[in-house]
């Protein structure tokens, strides 16, 4: 029996020795392959910063490139005055040509005016807003001589558009229509568009910024992004609205038995205000806001 004890402790002792030499090399492996792993990060870790220090660099390079082209590309309107008004073209909404012109005689005419003319294009914006190329302007409605103007206009290759007043003679199929070109025309980055427009809907959908003149007097400049993002409105009582930071405040109107409030910082006040219900505020919302509402001082 002694010995029996005695060889079933030996054998005892031999499975512990093996166990621990398994958990050991086990040890030992998992401690190898966390090595690697921290090697490896350490890796990757040097290869992103290498390679976000080169898109920096390739950023700075681009920028600076931009800049030199800019400042080579400007032009002193003394000295360049007919290459820069080559550039620009003006659509008001009426026609300033004769009324016993066509549309074909005057793509013959300003050829020899523009020297990057494109008369092939004229024509095809002629057929594009079925202008007839042989009548007389006299026989022509208000919309097909602001629709002659668009094509004429477009067709000498502009980098900057100015639009006065544009879109207010067209119906509503054209005037997307000419917002369509005008998106692709913006589309190039040489390229600007000037509007000058009462009808607030055709901005909201092709503006990047918005300035607004009210009786002589700038009221405020401001992106579209700005307006979406930071800006809107709310519709509040007395103890609501006395809660509210006045810099947060850009105008209200005092209603019978509420506010509607114009406010910035959007974002802000939602965490502030968890519960809060804040409308989007159209351009024409601004305006009303600016020109009629009240302000804090």
């Amino acid at each position: 029996d002694m010995a029996r004890q005695v060889e079933d402790y030996e054998r005892n002792i031999r499975m512990t020795e093996g166990e621990y030499a398994k958990n050991a090399a086990y040890l030992n492996q998992a401690v190898q392959d966390k090595e690697t792993h921290i090697q490896n990060l350490t890796i990757t870790h040097d290869t992103e910063r290498k390679a976000w220090n080169a898109q920096e660099s390739e950023y700075i390079r681009v920028q600076q490139e931009l800049e030199n082209k800019n400042a080579s590309q400007k032009k002193d309107l003394l000295t360049q005055e007919k290459e820069i008004k080559k550039e620009i073209a003006v659509i008001f909404n009426d026609s300033h040509y004769g009324e016993n012109l066509t549309p074909l005689f005057i793509g013959k005419m300003l050829s020899g005016i523009y020297t990057d003319w494109d008369q092939k294009k004229f024509t095809d914006y002629l057929k594009q807003f079925h202008l007839p190329e042989k009548k007389r302007l006299k026989t022509f409605s208000t919309g097909m001589k602001v629709k002659l103007e668009f094509a004429a206009a477009l067709s000498h290759n502009p980098k900057l558009l100015i639009l006065d007043e544009a879109t207010n003679g067209l119906d509503p199929v054209f005037r997307e229509e000419i917002l369509e070109i005008l998106r692709e025309f913006t589309e190039q980055e040489d390229h600007s568009v000037l509007i000058s427009s009462h009808i607030t809907s055709d901005l909201d959908k092709i503006a990047d910024y918005i300035a607004y003149i009210h009786e002589g007097r700038l009221l405020f400049l401001k992106s579209i992004d700005e307006l979406n993002n930071d800006c809107g409105i709310i519709g509040c009582g007395r103890e609501f609205f006395d809660a509210l930071s006045p810099e947060d405040i850009i105008a209200y109107r005092e209603e019978p038995y509420s506010y509607c409030v114009f406010i910035k910082n959007r974002q802000s006040l939602r965490k502030a205000f968890c519960d809060i219900s804040i409308e989007n505020a159209s351009i024409e919302d601004m305006m009303l806001f600016y020109s009629k509402g009240e302000k804090i001082i």
